[in-house]
């Protein structure tokens, strides 16, 4: 409900709609508290970790990164989204454990009850993995502005390129150098060390 009130007051804010932008601020500010309390204790781990839906389970690996447990994020896609890959699905099902489907080239005509052979939160994975691994997530549309806060401390080598309409923003970390491409018209907000400070362009740091 929260992450929705969000996203209708993004709607407003890009609509320029000032009475409804101002009526999800105010809804957000009395939700959002209430949401940090559930989620402070660990609630979504806790309550629907088991969950065979992928959808859940995408909340419950962002909600992951959130709390700084990326190793736990990577163990939850290789737990439920790995076996999906593994049964042989020839598309995004909608569970991650369970019925194997049938393939849509063998379908046999069974009606589905729950089931859908098209979900797009079962491609997970493609969202949270550089999310929370490269640590790439847009702060304003198209990602004109984005954050970057890689995982230095679990993961010792990564590559991640992300698509945006400005074109790829590609990172690589290898031998304690962490590389960077950042699109033309696009700024990176990049966190390391307590620190924050503006990226753009092609450079590499020295990660210690």
């Amino acid at each position: 409900y929260l992450m929705s009130l969000k996203t209708v007051h993004l709607a407003a804010q890009l609509a320029c709609d000032s009475t409804s932008e101002k009526k999800y601020a105010d809804m957000i500010a009395d939700i959002e508290p209430k949401v940090e309390r559930l989620l402070a204790d660990d609630y979504l781990h806790k309550e629907y970790d088991r969950t065979e839906h992928m959808q859940i389970q995408y909340h419950v690996g962002e909600y992951d990164i959130k709390m700084g447990k990326t190793a736990r994020m990577t163990e939850r896609l290789m737990k439920y989204f790995v076996p999906m890959l593994d049964s042989g699905a020839t598309t995004l099902n909608e569970c991650c454990f369970g019925e194997v489907y049938d393939k849509v080239t063998e379908y046999t005509g069974k009606k589905p009850t729950y089931v859908s052979w098209c979900h797009g939160w079962s491609a997970i994975a493609n969202v949270l993995l550089p999310m929370g691994i490269a640590g790439i997530s847009p702060i304003e549309k198209a990602f004109d502005r984005f954050l970057l806060k890689p995982d230095f401390e679990t993961y010792k080598t990564f590559r991640c390129a992300v698509p945006t309409p400005k074109g790829d923003i590609a990172v690589k970390f290898e031998n304690n150098e962490f590389s960077y491409h950042i699109p033309e018209g696009s700024i990176a907000e990049f966190v390391y060390a307590g620190e924050t400070k503006e990226l753009s362009g092609n450079g590499k740091i020295s990660i210690e």
